[in-house]
């Protein structure tokens, strides 16, 4: 969580609840993933993947929570040029402000 932020958040998604989120959006369909929740075709939603990993990187609360999980568990691996959402592109930027909406409070 970032230091200098006074927001919260307000429950621990899961990966799934974060996938409802784009879906439910129009960010992302159901088409995008398996059962399991993974991208068929991760140069077709890359975006989508980049924020859920600095989303759950930002956000998590330790090694038990759900959103340590979906960091752990991502498929996107941030090159090493790579420092958080500022550094990607405008639609991981816009998915990270979506799940922001979503699941922190202020």
């Amino acid at each position: 969580m970032p230091l200098d932020s006074p927001e919260v958040p307000d429950d621990d998604p899961t990966r799934q609840e974060m996938l409802n989120v784009l879906i439910e959006s129009g960010l992302c369909t159901t088409a995008d993933f398996d059962a399991e929740g993974n991208l068929l075709d991760p140069g077709v939603r890359f975006d989508a993947e980049a924020a859920m990993y600095w989303f759950a990187h930002d956000w998590h609360s330790g090694q038990t929570s759900n959103l340590y999980s979906v960091l752990s568990t991502s498929q996107y691996k941030p090159g090493a040029s790579m420092h958080g959402v500022a550094d990607e592109s405008k639609d991981v930027e816009d998915c990270y402000d979506l799940f922001k909406r979503f699941f922190i409070r202020n």
